[in-house]
Protein backbone atom coordinates (compact mmCIF):
# COMPACT_ATOMS: atom_id res chain seq x y z
CA UNK A 1 0.00 0.00 0.00
CA UNK A 2 2.68 2.52 0.41
CA UNK A 3 3.94 2.91 -3.11
CA UNK A 4 0.24 4.37 -4.25
CA UNK A 5 0.65 6.67 -1.33
CA UNK A 6 4.11 7.47 -2.11
CA UNK A 7 2.82 8.32 -5.87
CA UNK A 8 -0.16 9.97 -4.75
CA UNK A 9 2.16 12.44 -3.21
CA UNK A 10 4.33 13.11 -5.03
CA UNK A 11 1.68 13.96 -7.88
CA UNK A 12 0.38 16.09 -5.28
CA UNK A 13 3.42 17.97 -4.82
CA UNK A 14 3.63 18.63 -8.80
CA UNK A 15 0.11 20.14 -8.98
CA UNK A 16 0.88 22.61 -6.12
CA UNK A 17 4.24 23.57 -8.31
CA UNK A 18 2.03 23.87 -11.20
CA UNK A 19 -0.32 26.13 -9.10
CA UNK A 20 2.01 27.73 -7.71
CA UNK A 21 5.88 28.12 -9.40
CA UNK A 22 6.82 31.08 -7.05
CA UNK A 23 6.25 29.56 -4.02
CA UNK A 24 8.88 26.65 -4.17
CA UNK A 25 10.85 24.87 -7.56
CA UNK A 26 11.70 21.29 -7.98
CA UNK A 27 15.24 20.81 -8.32
CA UNK A 28 17.54 18.15 -9.48
CA UNK A 29 20.96 20.17 -9.97
CA UNK A 30 23.36 22.30 -8.65
CA UNK A 31 22.82 25.02 -11.15
CA UNK A 32 19.69 24.53 -10.87
CA UNK A 33 19.68 25.33 -6.82
CA UNK A 34 21.78 28.14 -7.85
CA UNK A 35 19.20 29.64 -9.81
CA UNK A 36 16.64 28.90 -7.33
CA UNK A 37 18.77 31.26 -5.03
CA UNK A 38 19.27 33.93 -7.74
CA UNK A 39 15.39 33.92 -8.35
CA UNK A 40 14.42 34.31 -4.82
CA UNK A 41 12.35 30.67 -4.63
CA UNK A 42 12.84 27.83 -2.28
CA UNK A 43 14.07 24.96 -3.99
CA UNK A 44 13.15 21.29 -3.28
CA UNK A 45 14.33 17.98 -3.81
CA UNK A 46 12.44 14.28 -3.86
CA UNK A 47 14.21 11.96 -2.06
CA UNK A 48 13.82 8.43 -0.82
CA UNK A 49 13.85 7.61 2.54
CA UNK A 50 14.17 3.81 2.77
CA UNK A 51 13.29 1.33 -0.25
CA UNK A 52 10.16 -0.28 1.65
CA UNK A 53 7.71 0.75 -0.84
CA UNK A 54 9.83 -0.79 -3.76
CA UNK A 55 9.28 -4.12 -2.53
CA UNK A 56 11.90 -5.02 -4.35
CA UNK A 57 11.14 -4.17 -7.87
CA UNK A 58 13.40 -1.18 -9.85
CA UNK A 59 10.58 -0.71 -12.15
CA UNK A 60 9.01 1.43 -9.27
CA UNK A 61 12.12 3.37 -8.61
CA UNK A 62 11.71 3.72 -12.54
CA UNK A 63 8.52 5.70 -12.02
CA UNK A 64 9.87 7.75 -9.47
CA UNK A 65 12.76 8.80 -11.24
CA UNK A 66 10.53 9.95 -14.16
CA UNK A 67 9.21 12.30 -11.48
CA UNK A 68 11.93 13.81 -10.57
CA UNK A 69 13.79 11.24 -7.38
CA UNK A 70 16.93 13.18 -6.91
CA UNK A 71 18.25 10.74 -4.23
CA UNK A 72 17.74 6.87 -2.61
CA UNK A 73 18.37 5.98 1.23
CA UNK A 74 17.92 2.28 1.14
CA UNK A 75 16.96 2.39 5.04
CA UNK A 76 15.17 4.13 7.64
CA UNK A 77 13.94 2.97 11.03
CA UNK A 78 13.30 -1.03 9.63
CA UNK A 79 14.86 -3.76 7.60
CA UNK A 80 13.74 -4.11 4.02
CA UNK A 81 14.83 -5.91 1.54
CA UNK A 82 17.78 -4.04 0.69
CA UNK A 83 19.68 -4.29 3.78
CA UNK A 84 18.94 -3.53 8.25
CA UNK A 85 18.83 -0.29 9.80
CA UNK A 86 21.39 0.46 12.25
CA UNK A 87 18.83 1.22 15.39
CA UNK A 88 14.66 0.39 15.02
CA UNK A 89 13.05 -2.65 14.31
CA UNK A 90 15.25 -5.49 11.91
CA UNK A 91 17.88 -3.88 13.31
CA UNK A 92 21.37 -6.08 12.59
CA UNK A 93 24.91 -5.15 13.06
CA UNK A 94 26.29 -8.15 11.53
CA UNK A 95 24.32 -8.60 8.04
CA UNK A 96 25.67 -6.21 5.14
CA UNK A 97 23.51 -5.79 1.98
CA UNK A 98 20.16 -8.05 0.65
CA UNK A 99 19.97 -9.35 -2.31
CA UNK A 100 18.22 -6.28 -3.22
CA UNK A 101 20.55 -3.57 -2.04
CA UNK A 102 22.73 -4.06 -4.81
CA UNK A 103 20.76 -3.92 -7.44
CA UNK A 104 19.69 -0.62 -6.16
CA UNK A 105 23.51 0.79 -5.74
CA UNK A 106 24.08 -0.28 -9.38
CA UNK A 107 20.42 1.13 -10.24
CA UNK A 108 21.67 4.33 -8.78
CA UNK A 109 25.14 4.81 -10.33
CA UNK A 110 23.58 3.93 -13.73
CA UNK A 111 20.72 6.61 -13.55
CA UNK A 112 22.57 9.22 -11.56
CA UNK A 113 20.71 9.03 -8.79
CA UNK A 114 22.76 10.14 -4.80
CA UNK A 115 23.08 7.18 -2.61
CA UNK A 116 22.15 8.16 0.80
CA UNK A 117 23.43 5.92 3.71
CA UNK A 118 21.50 7.33 6.52
CA UNK A 119 20.01 4.86 8.79
CA UNK A 120 21.91 1.88 7.23
CA UNK A 121 23.95 -0.57 9.66
CA UNK A 122 27.67 -0.31 9.36
CA UNK A 123 28.09 -3.55 7.23
CA UNK A 124 26.19 -1.99 4.57
CA UNK A 125 27.15 0.88 4.89
CA UNK A 126 30.29 0.33 4.32
CA UNK A 127 29.41 -2.51 1.14
CA UNK A 128 27.78 0.28 -0.25
CA UNK A 129 31.16 2.77 -0.50
CA UNK A 130 32.58 -0.25 -1.75
CA UNK A 131 30.48 -1.37 -4.42
CA UNK A 132 29.13 2.16 -6.05
CA UNK A 133 31.63 4.30 -8.31
CA UNK A 134 30.05 7.71 -6.71
CA UNK A 135 30.14 9.90 -4.33
CA UNK A 136 27.73 9.28 -1.22
CA UNK A 137 25.94 11.23 1.06
CA UNK A 138 24.94 11.01 4.79
CA UNK A 139 21.66 13.11 4.68
CA UNK A 140 21.17 13.25 8.69
CA UNK A 141 22.99 11.80 11.12
CA UNK A 142 25.71 12.31 14.03
CA UNK A 143 29.03 10.66 14.58
CA UNK A 144 29.68 8.48 17.55
CA UNK A 145 33.20 10.69 17.75
CA UNK A 146 31.22 13.81 19.61
CA UNK A 147 28.59 11.60 21.22
CA UNK A 148 28.22 7.85 20.93
CA UNK A 149 25.12 6.40 19.86
CA UNK A 150 23.98 3.52 17.76
CA UNK A 151 22.09 6.01 15.26
CA UNK A 152 25.55 8.36 14.72
CA UNK A 153 28.44 7.20 12.66
CA UNK A 154 32.09 6.16 13.36
CA UNK A 155 35.22 7.58 12.26
CA UNK A 156 35.83 4.06 9.91
CA UNK A 157 32.67 5.72 8.25
CA UNK A 158 33.33 9.41 8.28
CA UNK A 159 36.31 8.95 6.29
CA UNK A 160 35.14 5.88 3.80
CA UNK A 161 32.12 8.97 3.01
CA UNK A 162 35.36 11.42 2.17
CA UNK A 163 37.22 8.75 0.12
CA UNK A 164 34.24 8.57 -2.17
CA UNK A 165 34.46 12.88 -2.67
CA UNK A 166 30.84 12.40 -0.45
CA UNK A 167 29.55 14.42 2.48
CA UNK A 168 27.70 13.69 5.44
CA UNK A 169 24.72 16.03 7.27
CA UNK A 170 24.41 16.69 10.92
CA UNK A 171 21.32 16.19 12.06
CA UNK A 172 19.39 18.86 14.73
CA UNK A 173 17.93 16.05 16.78
CA UNK A 174 18.99 16.41 20.49
CA UNK A 175 18.76 13.03 20.81
CA UNK A 176 21.63 12.30 18.70
CA UNK A 177 23.78 15.33 18.68
CA UNK A 178 24.19 14.42 22.95
CA UNK A 179 23.09 18.00 24.18
CA UNK A 180 19.89 20.62 24.10
CA UNK A 181 22.40 23.51 22.83
CA UNK A 182 23.94 24.78 19.79
CA UNK A 183 27.17 24.09 21.02
CA UNK A 184 26.25 19.81 20.54
CA UNK A 185 25.37 20.56 17.16
CA UNK A 186 28.72 22.43 16.38
CA UNK A 187 30.82 19.51 18.07
CA UNK A 188 29.51 17.06 15.41
CA UNK A 189 30.46 19.55 12.84
CA UNK A 190 34.28 20.24 14.47
CA UNK A 191 34.33 16.52 14.65
CA UNK A 192 33.86 15.85 10.98
CA UNK A 193 36.02 18.79 9.98
CA UNK A 194 38.53 16.95 12.25
CA UNK A 195 38.39 13.23 10.64
CA UNK A 196 36.99 14.05 7.13
CA UNK A 197 38.36 16.99 6.83
CA UNK A 198 36.61 20.57 4.94
CA UNK A 199 35.04 18.69 1.91
CA UNK A 200 32.97 16.65 4.23
CA UNK A 201 30.31 18.33 6.87
CA UNK A 202 27.56 19.53 5.85
CA UNK A 203 23.88 20.63 7.70
CA UNK A 204 21.11 17.67 7.67
CA UNK A 205 18.68 18.91 9.38
CA UNK A 206 15.48 16.78 9.52
CA UNK A 207 12.93 19.17 10.44
CA UNK A 208 10.10 16.41 9.98
CA UNK A 209 8.18 17.55 13.11
CA UNK A 210 9.19 14.87 15.02
CA UNK A 211 12.98 15.59 16.20
CA UNK A 212 13.51 18.40 18.63
CA UNK A 213 15.90 20.34 17.30
CA UNK A 214 18.71 23.13 19.80
CA UNK A 215 16.87 25.46 21.33
CA UNK A 216 18.29 28.46 19.51
CA UNK A 217 16.99 27.02 15.58
CA UNK A 218 13.54 26.41 16.46
CA UNK A 219 13.21 26.62 12.69
CA UNK A 220 14.53 27.98 9.35
CA UNK A 221 14.69 31.43 9.70
CA UNK A 222 17.50 30.92 13.02
CA UNK A 223 19.66 28.94 10.79
CA UNK A 224 22.43 32.37 10.58
CA UNK A 225 23.34 30.78 13.81
CA UNK A 226 24.91 28.42 12.76
CA UNK A 227 27.39 30.63 10.78
CA UNK A 228 27.76 32.98 13.67
CA UNK A 229 28.91 29.95 16.41
CA UNK A 230 30.86 28.60 13.39
CA UNK A 231 32.73 32.15 12.89
CA UNK A 232 32.79 32.27 16.54
CA UNK A 233 35.47 29.24 16.93
CA UNK A 234 37.32 30.73 14.64
CA UNK A 235 36.46 28.71 11.76
CA UNK A 236 37.25 30.58 7.98
CA UNK A 237 34.91 31.76 6.33
CA UNK A 238 35.76 29.67 2.77
CA UNK A 239 35.22 26.37 5.56
CA UNK A 240 31.85 27.78 6.45
CA UNK A 241 30.87 28.14 3.27
CA UNK A 242 31.84 24.57 2.88
CA UNK A 243 29.39 22.92 5.75
CA UNK A 244 26.64 25.67 4.47
CA UNK A 245 26.25 24.22 1.39
CA UNK A 246 29.29 23.96 -1.38
CA UNK A 247 30.02 20.98 0.00
CA UNK A 248 26.50 19.33 -0.67
CA UNK A 249 26.48 21.54 -4.55
CA UNK A 250 29.59 19.83 -5.09
CA UNK A 251 28.43 16.19 -4.92
CA UNK A 252 25.20 17.12 -6.73
CA UNK A 253 27.61 18.66 -9.65
CA UNK A 254 29.88 14.88 -8.94
CA UNK A 255 26.62 12.72 -9.92
CA UNK A 256 24.41 14.77 -12.59
CA UNK A 257 21.43 12.63 -13.50
CA UNK A 258 21.91 10.27 -16.21
CA UNK A 259 19.30 9.32 -18.85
Amino acid sequence: RLFPRILAQVEATHANLRRNPDGLRLVRTAEEVRQAKRDGVPAAMFCLEGVHPLRGRLDRLDRLVDRGLRAVGLLHFADNEAGAPAMGRGKNQIEGLRAFGPEVVDYCAERGLLVDLAHINRPGFMEVVRRTPDPVIVSHTGVTGAYAHRRNIDDGQIRAVADTGGCVGVIYSRQFLGGPGMEALVRHLEHLLKVGGADTPALGSDYDGYVIPPRELPDASALPRITEALLRRGHAPEVVRKILGENALRVLEAVPPRS
